[in-house]
């Protein structure tokens, strides 16, 4: 669990993190069995063990009780949608928006050698599988060209209020302008709260958006970069 908080950049959520990983929803959307648990009720040192299952086989307890009481209990298969590789609409002058995450280096380095989380390591090779410009979504500097030299910091957007969001996407508005004044086209692999005040100024300005992994999970979003990834790891 401890893994599974850090590599999302979440602060205290830990006991959100448990609860996810116990329950019914997880194991069935991604077909899985819980096979072994470890340590106390919610902590950072709760060990999970799970089986993938093959797509036939019904998780343990996924039963449904028919409305009518007359009925007999009856299992109730989760159908898995299939992720497939797919080609997006996207014009080849778009211009790619990636999110910080809150795993760093500690060091001075490249912003796009900064962030290691295996989210952003697998969305760093996408995008520059689709050899377009990107930039980086940083809590602390804005936009940050990829090259660009940064040290560690640890502010993040999901710690920030309303107001202080809001100054932030008026920031990284104008720093768009100026880094790309003609483009026309972005594309966000970013989540809600990077996203949430730049949207609408930017469909006001006629900017077309494109946001390819809204509404997946995590892991979901994981398989979805790895399949659309042109370039092969490292």
């Amino acid at each position: 669990a401890g893994d599974v908080h850090k590599d999302m950049g979440l602060q205290s959520r830990m006991a959100a993190v448990c609860s996810v990983l116990d329950g019914q929803k997880f194991v069935v959307e991604f077909n899985l069995e819980l096979i072994n648990r470890k340590g106390p009720a919610q902590g950072a040192n709760v060990f999970y063990t799970f089986k993938v299952l093959d797509g036939k086989t019904i998780p343990p307890g996924l039963v449904e009780t028919a409305e009518t009481p007359t009925l007999p209990r009856v299992a109730k298969v989760s159908v898995i949608p299939k992720i497939v590789k797919t080609v997006q609409p996207i014009p080849s002058e778009a211009i790619y928006l990636v999110s910080c995450v809150g795993v760093k280096r500690s060091v001075f380095t490249a912003a796009k050698d900064l962030y290691i989380s295996d989210w952003f390591v697998k969305a760093r090779r996408y995008v520059e599988s689709q050899d377009c410009p990107w930039f980086i979504l940083s809590a602390e500097h804005g936009i940050v060209d990829p090259e660009q030299i940064i040290a560690l910091y640890e502010k993040t957007l999901n710690t920030m209020g309303v107001r202080d969001r809001r100054e932030w996407a008026r920031r990284v508005l104008e720093q768009i302008n100026d880094a790309v004044p003609n483009a026309n086209s972005f594309v966000f692999l970013a989540g809600q709260r990077y996203r949430e005040f730049l949207l609408e100024p930017m469909r006001t300005a006629r900017k077309e958006i494109f946001i390819p992994m809204e509404g997946l999970t995590i892991g979901r979003q994981l398989s979805w970069l790895g399949l659309n990834s042109n370039n092969e790891p490292g």
